[in-house]
């Protein structure tokens, strides 16, 4: 397991007006970046669809 990112493939970092996501810098890595930026993309269209079914059942 990459010692950078514990393996999770990046790490997040706390803003004032929110989080950012950042692939590991560590060559050694052996999380695919790409797999892990799909993994972040899929979890936030989620998200995304939760919030407008939300506003859409309150409307």
């Amino acid at each position: 397991m990459c010692k950078t990112c514990n393996g999770t493939g990046g790490i997040n970092i706390a803003h004032s007006w929110g989080v950012s996501f950042h692939p590991c810098p560590d060559t050694n890595c052996n999380r695919n970046k790409d797999d892990v930026l799909g993994e972040a993309i899929e979890i936030l269209e989620g998200k995304l669809r939760e919030m407008e079914e939300k506003r859409r059942l309150s409307a």
